[in-house]
């Protein structure tokens, strides 16, 4: 029979004096048993199992820190690689290196960087604070070290600290070392290397492109300068000046000259020219000369340039070169030359279409050369002075002051206007709105309008032009301004060809 006492941890049998085990008491001992030791014996087989994970695990995370060391190694080789390369070519090779660092402390300033290969002189540093990137002015840094194969990481230093727990994103631009103005870093191209080679060979090239350039005789060639207005039509028999220093000749249909953003518009009807006179000059005596125009035309429509030994728009005329072009309907370049020789008159150029189309020129170019070199535009100001010299237009807003002079009687004013630029002719011809848009002003007296308005020959001079106004009740020997009452008062002084 059972015990009545038990073993404390697995229950089996305790019997005592008086008390008298049978068989099967010592069977459900041994089953018992037999239970706890199978369990000890899973128990230590997964035990073994799990030792056996361990170290594999342990092996491959060896192996993994050597791959990676290998790796880091690697990474380094590339880079000292594309470093080379840049020094080489010029060409910088982009790699990125994400990065984070956080603030242990308040007020924190200094960060280390977290990668071994940082170079100030090579890489760019990009700071992000509450998604944001930093101004180049907010920190700073210092490059990584290595000394006897022990790496000091380098530093980013904040203007301002930070509160702790503060995450700053860090971007790594590796070689591409881009200074505060957005320029690249020089310290990356050594001395004696190609780029220098390449930059005089390129220097070399430009200077050899440069000697071959001439300079564009033609005012106004890219049509940047429009004194008189933006748009002008005609028909035939019609001669005016359009965009400055240029001048339309209708001779057949109905004509359109229309200020464009990149040049002139141009509708023809037939038998329509642009013309520009140039001042005659020893310089192109005897000279090769090369008329060329950049110009988007109708597809199949002929468009001509011409060279003209030429007096007057009107008078003494001979053209010495002229060659039709059949424009693409895409951007064109076209060019013509005129031999050497004497010019008896001025030299001109003319671009003509016998046929109604449309044109967009961009530029017009007289050269002395044999051939057409690259249009180099100058600049609103450059053109504008230079035209200045033959067309000056002064136009008036509300009290605008034209000039100050003196009353010589009751009935004359002289007012003398600076023109600013010197002029062809010290007399040039005198344009104007209506005299009502005009009075002379002194002090609080006013005489408005002037009955008439000239240009007193006698005085007139190349930087200045002295005005005479004819008026009723002016006050002898008093000042006098001229004032313009709106913006439509308008006076301008013609000295074209």
């Amino acid at each position: 029979m059972p015990s009545i006492n038990k073993t404390e941890n697995y229950g089996l049998n305790q019997w005592t004096g008086n008390e008298y085990p049978k068989r099967i008491d010592f069977v459900q001992d041994n089953l018992i048993v037999d239970g706890i030791l199978k369990e000890h014996e899973n128990a230590i087989e997964a035990n073994n199992i799990q030792l056996e994970q361990l170290e594999t695990g342990l092996t491959e995370l060896s192996a993994t820190a050597t791959n990676t060391q290998q790796a880091v190694e690697e990474h380094y080789d590339y880079f000292t690689q594309q470093i080379s390369t840049i020094t080489a070519t010029g060409i910088p090779k982009l790699v990125t290196i994400p990065l984070v660092v956080t603030a242990n402390t308040d007020n924190q300033k200094v960060f280390q960087i977290p990668y071994d290969y940082y170079d100030k002189a090579t890489d760019t540093l990009l700071v992000f604070q509450d998604g944001l990137a930093l101004p180049y002015t907010f920190y700073s840094s210092t490059s990584a070290v290595e000394s006897g194969g022990v790496v000091t990481k380098g530093n980013l230093t904040l203007v301002n600290g930070v509160v702790s727990g503060t995450i700053l994103p860090l971007f790594i631009l590796k070689n591409v070392p881009i200074g505060p103005n957005g320029s690249i870093n020089g310290a990356i191209l050594a001395q004696n290397t190609i780029p220098l080679d390449r930059l005089i060979g390129l220097a070399a090239a430009y200077i050899e492109k440069g000697n071959d350039y001439r300079p564009n005789l033609l005012i106004n060639g890219d049509f940047q300068v429009w004194q008189r207005g933006a748009s002008f039509t005609g028909a035939g028999g019609l001669l005016q000046y359009t965009a400055d220093r240029w001048h339309e000749w209708s001779a057949g249909g109905y004509t359109e000259v229309s200020k464009d953003v990149d040049g002139v518009k141009w509708v023809t009807g037939g038998n329509n020219s642009l013309k520009q006179i140039l001042e005659k000059t020893a310089q192109t005596q005897n000279r090769v000369m090369t008329f060329s125009i950049k110009v988007k035309g109708t597809a199949g429509s002929v468009i001509y340039l011409a060279i003209e030994d030429i007096n007057t728009p009107t008078s003494g005329l001979n053209t010495v070169s002229e060659v039709g072009f059949t424009c693409t309907g895409g951007d064109d370049v076209f060019s013509i030359n005129a031999p050497s020789r004497v010019y008896t008159n001025r030299i001109g150029v003319r671009i003509t279409s016998y046929n109604s189309s449309t044109y967009l020129i961009k530029y017009a170019k007289l050269e002395l050369n044999d051939h057409a070199t690259p249009f180099i535009p100058k600049s609103y100001g450059e053109e504008l002075a230079l035209c200045q010299r033959y067309y000056r237009r002064l136009t008036g807003k509300s009290r605008y002051l034209f000039g100050g002079g003196k009353a010589y009687s009751n009935s004359m004013i002289q007012i003398l206007v600076p023109v600013n630029v010197a002029m062809r002719l010290s007399t040039p011809s005198l344009s104007h709105s209506s005299l009502s848009l005009f009075y002379l002003e002194t002090g609080s007296a006013l005489i408005s309008p002037p009955s008439s308005l000239v240009i007193n020959g006698d005085t007139s001079s190349d930087t200045g032009a002295l005005l005479q106004f004819d008026v009723t009740g002016a006050t002898v020997g008093a000042y006098y301004f001229a004032v313009a009452l709106n913006e439509s008062a308008w006076i301008a002084f013609d000295a074209e060809i």
